[in-house]
């Protein structure tokens, strides 16, 4: 199982252990080159912030992924980082 399912899985009844595992993910991502992996794990990143309440994080790291996704023109992954800061908005 990938770090980013396995993290993702975590997420609600184990943040803190899903967020040691989100953050290996960069670092393999980037050593990769991949941006794409790079983008998900700042998703997965916000939204564990997000479970915590801890909403300037989530908002750093949906920031982030925006970025990324707009260097990568991936319009539909676009809307996801737009919608997820929404939520952010909403419930702060």
């Amino acid at each position: 199982m990938s770090l980013h399912r396995m993290a993702r899985q975590m997420t609600y009844h184990n943040p803190d252990s899903a967020m040691k595992l989100a953050d290996m993910e960069p670092y393999f991502a980037e050593t990769m080159h991949d941006s794409n992996w790079i983008a998900l794990s700042y998703n997965v990143q916000g939204g564990i912030f997000a479970v915590k309440n801890d909403f300037a994080s989530a908002m750093d790291r949906f920031y982030r992924m925006l970025d990324i996704r707009i260097s990568l023109k991936d319009t539909a992954e676009i809307g996801t980082a737009y919608n997820n800061i929404g939520n952010i908005f909403y419930h702060k």
